[in-house]
């Protein structure tokens, strides 16, 4: 049979299906591009016919123009398929697709989760209908039914059809926002992202259209699923249709494009990698991928830039220009496929689809984005098109378009793309933007040329006036440019302080009336009081009250007025948040990666690399336990309390597990969060100052004098035989209702704490004088843990509108942890007044005790139970400002200082035996290259010759014997790095101490200080009025006598390790887990559970360290708890009950 007849049989069968089609349903209505409700109307998964006319279509070489004019076709393949509808004036070629695009709107919908309750049984059908076994014939035939009609049809009625049956017509009129009785508004996004794919799809799939032979389809199929990742030969298979697996060329083309690696053991299995030269054949809408393979497309093409231009690598934060690579159809009925992308309704789509998405939040989306202006960048660059109307339409048709809540405007797609360019917001696809508008510029008319050429002249000349406008900014003088700050910030705090206090009031006015004239007398004078300016020389003294949260009873509902005793819900529990530094590879390389991102060590720019191996976690010898205390900011009665948590106790013995003890953890009746003590609030509020403790009204350099003066009166003391009876001070702002219940209520919050802390109560009488240092130690151990929590979260959550902006991480501290330190605060002080019972003690001037104990650590050379240099001068910080509160002539700033330097003296000998004892571990080449690179990128840094000079001298006070290796790999641009990096953390807890503790009020952040000091730690250093980095080391005569002498007491200490600790100073992560799920499952088969030396049927992975354990076994049972529970005490010393 020649080529003539075989087209001609063809055509005769494909008009005789068409006929067919119509035949089936005679009673067509005349067809509607509108008003078709998909919910409502008939629709099937199965349509043998149009499949069947779909495979005809598939012989695109019997159809060429020449071959269908040789058989009187003249006006070629449209005139062919329309001649089925001559004798039908009701049915066109629309009718026959109009259930192929019921078909996939449906698909569409069900992905979308549209049916849910009703749709069980359509969905089945349609995981069958997409399935890769068969969606050849079912799906596949129907996408390429669409392109026919593209091709046959009026593509703007085409286009309309498929927007009505999406059901998304008000969407792509500028209605986002309007009701839809079908979708909510993420399932509407999801349904316009839907759409915009399947045109994606039909403009760039030509597997069918351009008549590919079968090994280039092979071999396109191999190239887009190797290029993701390594699959062995039957995870390869079952992605590909069998039509192609079949084939006898499989095996060929996927040997000549893929490498095959051998497996490894018996374990093990072959794999396959794409040869890297094929990468450039990706295209990340292959209409086989997922969102996610899409995804993953993206990053394997940007993989793949980068590596073939090191030195113009993109970065995973910016953006990466992916061009269509559209292939020419040269020949065939789908010369002309791409007509559709010149249409007046496609120039519409994408003008609505960019700008909802860019104005209206419910239309936000960036897949919408993605795929918009990949449809764009089609548009402009498609080669397979009669006339090129887009660019006419893009210029000369405007639509209406919301600008805001009240005015509308009309637009076209140039304007919307310029405007689109205009906004920050968008920067991330500002590229895609720029290739679209400059190809639009190129081919376009002269009117789209002067549109954007002047839109081009007019951002110049903006550049170039902020330009202009920061270089006459820097003229200013820095005194003048000071002067304003100081302004600003105080403005700022006094318009914050004023917006406070009126919330205040309008919240809780209630509470503040009385019907006796003195007491109103007495609440005039103290709202007076509340905020107050007393102007000094240098700084303006801001003096406010921070009110304690009052509201109702969270059992009774009654009002907390003072009347009875009330506090707050709080959870004691032990913690193994903190985390020492342990030497070793994974540990000490994210530490030199993070300490080389000085500005922002916690930031994107800090994140570790990608070399960390997966299942990677940090050993869980390094935890350091300690006590915390958190709070869900709830209030209750003392007695309600008493009552709720009594109630719980006794529906405990019915349960099955009822051996828990009497003050067992309980729930918060209102937000289900636990607790086991309540924080007793018998205080109005805390004062609170600016600058306040920042400004010590004695001289530093006196300090060394001051303490050891006040060590020589306590030492005094305690040697008289006099008692010194503590007596709560008469204070306006305290309310005490029930002075045995209070006691009562400490006592049972120092129960929980030793509880916590021993795991187990004595029945012994608790000492007053260990309760108390387990209090001080609770409070610097939370401060650390809040610390800890909000590294590298900046920016990260809502801000609250009436807590002041201070630019610091203090913003990000929930205020219910800020308030709770705070009472905690005061409770410090007032325990040792109040508390003489039940506790029992042989001390009986216990305060002294405690004072004389931590003066001995501070002064050199006095008998002390730990040297300074050997404890963490953090908590030494507490601790002395909970000692030394009643002692005035003690400053907390210069306590502060001077405790810095003990940290950065600390420092300097951890990193150093690090390095010495651990030599062979630095020698590792990446840990090598790290820290070379540290030592080198810091060459900018100021004070070099001061930090080198420190060490010698710290080094040289120890007699550190091994400087010499140290020097070799570590150089003073290095030290600088590492000092910054280890003591941030200290800077960070000192400056919430000071806020929490000692009522320091921060100031508001203006623009000028923050360019002048970019960095945190810099920034932390103004705040806390610390000298500079480099002139911190200026060490004068009391500090230089101080130093030596806390050097001489760490080597003086013979009876310990003089190894010391560091703390973690990085950001905590979660375990490396592979990226893709199939490595990890295939991962947990091999993995032994080190409880039971097997391999777990069901397994668990610990996200912390990493390690494998037996889930849903009873192998690993202990008390009646599975393995995940004990591994979880063991390593956060909490389990689930």
């Amino acid at each position: 049979m020649s080529v003539a007849e075989a087209s001609h049989q063809l055509c005769r069968a494909i008009c005789r299906i068409m006929k067919a089609i119509c035949d089936w349903n005679p009673r067509l209505p005349p067809y509607s591009s509108e008003n078709k409700l998909l919910v409502k109307e008939p629709v099937s998964f199965h349509h043998s016919f149009h499949w069947l006319l779909s495979e005809l279509f598939e012989h695109v070489s019997l159809l060429q123009e020449e071959t269908l004019r040789d058989n009187g076709w003249l006006n070629g393949f449209t005139q062919m398929v329309n001649c089925a509808f001559e004798q039908d004036s009701l049915a066109t070629f629309m009718t026959v697709l109009d259930y192929p695009i019921r078909t996939i709107a449906l698909l569409s919908q069900i992905n979308c989760a549209v049916w849910v309750r009703n749709g069980y049984s359509v969905r089945n059908q349609a995981y069958t209908y997409k399935d890769i076994n068969v969606r050849e014939n079912t799906l596949d035939r129907d996408i390429y039914l669409l392109q026919v009609g593209f091709v046959v049809c009026d593509s703007n009625q085409l286009l309309l059809s498929l927007i009505d049956r999406f059901q998304l017509m008000d969407w792509f009129k500028g209605n986002p926002k309007k009701h839809s009785t079908v979708y909510d508004s993420n399932q509407k996004i999801f349904m316009v992202e839907e759409l915009l794919n399947l045109l994606i799809i039909c403009a760039t799939e030509h597997g069918y259209a351009s008549g590919t032979t079968i090994e280039q389809r092979i071999r396109r199929a191999i190239v887009q699923h190797l290029s993701l990742t390594n699959l062995s030969y039957s995870e390869l298979t079952k992605l590909i249709p069998g039509s192609l697996i079949e084939c006898e060329s499989f095996e060929a083309e996927l040997n000549k494009i893929a490498n095959f690696r051998a497996p490894d053991g018996l374990s093990d299995k072959g794999m396959y990698e794409l040869k890297p030269e094929y990468l450039d054949e990706i295209d990340p809408y292959f209409w086989y991928y997922t969102r996610n393979n899409r995804e993953e497309a993206h990053i394997a093409l940007r993989k793949r830039w980068n590596q073939l231009h090191p030195e113009k690598q993109v970065s995973d934060k910016e953006e990466f220009l992916v061009q269509p690579k559209p292939r020419t159809i040269q020949t065939g009925p789908f010369q002309h496929l791409g007509n559709f992308l010149h249409s007046k309704i496609f120039t519409q789509i994408l003008v609505y689809a960019l700008w909802n998405a860019k104005m209206f939040k419910q239309a936000k989306s960036e897949t919408i984005l993605d795929e918009a202006l990949y449809l764009g960048m089609l548009a402009v660059n498609d080669p397979n098109h009669t006339e090129a109307n887009f660019f006419k339409h893009a210029v000369e048709d405007e639509y209406a378009i919301q600008v805001n809540e009240i005015e509308k405007t009309h637009a076209n797609l140039v304007t919307v793309l310029l405007r689109c360019m205009d906004d920050d917001q968008l920067s991330h696809i500002h590229k895609r933007l720029g290739f679209i508008i400059d190809n639009i510029e190129q081919s376009s008319t002269q009117k789209a040329k002067s549109v954007i050429g002047a839109w081009k002249e007019a951002r110049n000349r903006l550049i170039s006036s902020k330009e202009q406008d920061n270089s006459s900014s820097n003229d200013i003088s820095e005194q003048e440019r000071k002067k304003a700050a100081a302004k600003a910030r105080q403005a700022a705090i006094m318009s914050q302080f004023a917006t406070a206090q009126s919330k205040f009031l309008e919240q809780h006015a209630d509470l503040y009336k009385s019907d006796e004239d003195e007491e109103m007398k007495d609440l005039d004078e103290e709202d007076q009081d509340t905020i107050m300016l007393s102007s000094s020389n240098n700084d303006s003294d801001i003096v406010r009250k921070c009110h304690f949260p009052v509201d109702n009873c969270i059992v009774c509902q009654e009002e907390l007025d003072g009347n009875k005793l009330h506090g707050m819900l709080g959870l004691v529990q032990r913690s193994n948040i903190q985390r020492l530094s342990p030497v070793t590879k994974d540990v000490w390389a994210e530490i030199l990666e993070t300490a080389n991102h000085s500005c922002n060590p916690w930031g994107e720019g800090g994140q570790e690399s990608n070399d960390k191996g997966a299942f990677t976690g940090f050993p869980v010898s390094s935890n350091l336990s300690g006590v915390d205390i958190s709070s869900c900011g709830h209030l209750m009665h003392a007695e309600c309390f008493e009552n709720y948590q009594n109630s719980v106790n006794q529906e405990s013995l019915f349960q099955r597990l009822s051996q828990r003890p009497p003050e067992s953890r309980f729930l918060c009746p209102l937000c289900k969060a636990a607790g086991n003590v309540l924080v007793p609030i018998v205080w109005k509020g805390k004062k609170e100052i600016y600058p306040g403790v920042m400004a010590p009204t004695t001289s530093y350099e006196d300090l060394n004098k001051t303490l050891k003066a006040l060590a020589l009166d306590v030492n005094q003391r305690l040697q008289s035989g006099a008692d010194n009876l503590t007596v709560v001070e008469q204070d306006s702002n305290l309310m005490i209702a029930d002075e045995e219940k209070l006691k009562f209520f400490y006592n049972k919050l120092m129960k929980a704490i030793y509880k916590a802390m021993k795991d187990k109560l004595s029945d012994s009488a608790i000492d007053l004088r260990e309760s108390l240092l387990q209090l001080y130690d609770m409070y610097a151990y939370t401060i650390g843990d809040r610390e800890i929590a909000q590294r590298g979260t900046e920016d990260t959550r809502t801000r609250d509108l009436m807590v002041e902006h201070t630019g610091t991480f203090i913003d990000d501290v929930p205020k219910a942890s800020q308030t709770l330190l705070k009472i905690l605060s005061m409770t410090n002080l007032l325990v040792p007044k109040l508390m003489d019972s039940p506790w029992q003690t042989d001390e009986p001037k216990m305060k002294e005790v405690i004072l004389h104990k931590q003066l001995n650590q501070m002064i050199p050379q006095l008998p002390n139970e730990k040297p300074l240099l050997m404890d963490d001068p953090f908590k030494v910080l507490v601790h002395l400002g909970f000692s030394t509160a009643d002692q005035p002539a003690i400053e907390p700033h210069h306590l502060m200082r001077v405790l810095y330097l003990a940290e950065l003296a600390k420092t300097v000998i951890g990193i150093a035996q690090c390095i010495s004892n651990n030599e062979r571990l630095f020698r590792d080449p990446r840990l090598s290259n790290l820290l070379a690179r540290l030592c080198s990128e810091q060459q900018r840094a100021k004070g070099t010759e001061k930090v080198q000079r420190f060490v010698d001298c710290v080094l040289g006070w120890i007699r550190f014997s091994d400087r010499q290796t140290v020097y070799d790999k570590i150089n003073s641009r290095g030290f600088i790095a590492l000092l910054r990096l280890f003591t941030l953390p200290y800077l960070r807890k000192s400056f919430l101490l000071m806020v929490v503790h000692h009522g320091f009020i921060p100031q508001s952040p203006m623009d000028d200080l923050m360019k002048e000091t970019p960095s945190e730690y810099d920034h932390l250093l103004k705040i806390l009025r610390l000298p500079d980095f480099e002139t911190i080391f200026d060490l004068n005569l009391s500090e230089q006598e101080l130093m030596t002498g806390w050097c001489t007491d760490y080597m003086s200490d013979s009876t310990k390790s003089r190894h010391i600790s560091l703390g973690l100073p990085t950001k905590y992560r979660l375990t490396n887990l592979p990226y893709r799920l199939d490595y990890l499952l295939d991962e947990s088969s091999k993995r032994i559970c080190r409880k039971c030396n097997t391999v777990p049927e069901h397994s668990a992975i610990c996200l912390i360290c990493g390690t494998f354990v037996c889930a849903r076994r009873m192998c690993c049972y202990e008390d009646n708890k599975g393995e995940c529970n004990i591994h979880m005490k063991r390593l956060l010393s909490i389990v689930i009950t």
